[in-house]
C-alpha cells in the first residue's frame, strides 16, 4: 500500500524539469541576438528622426529669436538630449540661419560607432531637410 502511494504522488522528475529549462536556455540564445539588433534598429532610427526634425525647426528658432544663428555638429548634439552617448554629430560647414529663418545650407551626419553614417542634408535658403542625398 505504502508503495501505490508514491506511484501516484503528482509532480514534475528531475528529468523534465532539466529538458524544460534546457529548452528555454536553447530559445533565449536564438532570441536575444535578434532582439539586441532590433532595438538597435530602433534606436537608430529614433536618433535619425530627432535629428531630422530638429534640423526642421531651426529656421522658425532663428526667425523665433530675431538673430541669425550658427549650429556646429557640437551644438547639435546638445540640442539632441537623448542621443546616446557615443553618438556624434557632425556639420560641414557650420549651419548658419539669418534672423528671417533663411539657411546657408550645409550637410550634417549622423556617427554612430560601428554603423554607416547617416547624412543629412540642409537645402540652402528653404532650410528644408533631405535625407540620404536623395533629390528634394
Amino acid at each position: 500500500m505504502r508503495a501505490d502511494r508514491h506511484a501516484s504522488a503528482a509532480g514534475f522528475t528531475l528529468l523534465e524539469l532539466l529538458v524544460v529549462l534546457a529548452l528555454l536556455a536553447l530559445v533565449t540564445g536564438l532570441v536575444a541576438p535578434a532582439a539586441v539588433r532590433a532595438i538597435g534598429a530602433a534606436r537608430e532610427r529614433a536618433a535619425s528622426a530627432d535629428l531630422g526634425a530638429l534640423l526642421e525647426g531651426l529656421p522658425m528658432r532663428s526667425f523665433r529669436a530675431g538673430a541669425a544663428q550658427a549650429y556646429s555638429g557640437e551644438a547639435l548634439r546638445l540640442l539632441l538630449a537623448d542621443l546616446p552617448s557615443g553618438w556624434t554629430v557632425e556639420a560641414a560647414p557650420p549651419l548658419r540661419y539669418t534672423a528671417q529663418g533663411v539657411a546657408a545650407g550645409g550637410t550634417v551626419r549622423l556617427l554612430a560607432p560601428g554603423r554607416p553614417a547617416l547624412a543629412l542634408r540642409v537645402l540652402p535658403v528653404s532650410g528644408e531637410v533631405v535625407r540620404n542625398g536623395a533629390a528634394p
